[in-house]
């Protein structure tokens, strides 16, 4: 099941998630970094789960990563992965 948006308490994101999407993206941390207005050693560190992430970091990461074209997927309201819409994947993300 995936939903939209998040109803009542923020669905949590993942570290795996967001390396899952850029994976298909075929975005590098930089470029994902630059895109959702985030440093690239932010990103590094999330996807490391070295500590507690600020809310905003997750917030900024999801918006981002959705306006790219992925879905979070969940179940029972824990993380299962993602969705991809195809014209994601059409090369438009990534830097020439």
């Amino acid at each position: 099941m995936v939903d939209d948006k998040p109803r009542g308490a923020r669905k949590p994101l993942t570290a795996q998630q967001v390396r899952t999407a850029r994976a298909w993206l075929g975005i590098d941390q930089g470029q994902l970094a630059e895109a959702v207005g985030l440093s690239r050693r932010t990103i590094a560190s999330f996807e490391l789960g070295s500590g507690l992430a600020y809310e905003s970091t997750t917030d900024k990461l999801r918006v981002g990563l959705e306006a790219l074209g992925v879905e979070f997927a969940y179940e029972d309201g824990s993380p299962v992965g993602i969705l991809v819409r195809p014209s994601a994947r059409s090369g438009s993300t990534r830097k020439s």
